[in-house]
């Protein structure tokens, strides 16, 4: 006889942390990557993650508003603020 089935609100979540997760691991490589264009990458990704994560985008967002790229910095600050209240 099969083991029986694990509630769906428990396979939900254990897959949405499983890709919070990873995410957060794949944008992290890039918070510090030399080319720009990779950080304004992070930016919206961080941005994306704000849904399943508010903590973990706003961190991310947070090294970023510290960039020396002015572009990086404004979307940063953009996305952080935006971050900030929607968890309001």
């Amino acid at each position: 006889m099969p083991p029986p089935a694990a509630p769906r609100n428990a396979i939900h979540a254990a897959t949405r942390t499983s890709k919070v997760g990873q995410r957060r691991a794949a944008l992290a490589e890039h918070v510090d990557d030399p080319d720009p264009q990779r950080r304004r990458w992070c930016v919206s990704g961080y941005t994306q993650l704000v849904e399943a994560s508010q903590p973990v985008a706003v961190d991310g967002l947070t090294r970023l508003t510290s960039d020396p790229d002015p572009t990086v910095r404004l979307l940063a600050e953009g996305a952080l603020r935006w971050a900030t209240l929607r968890g309001q």
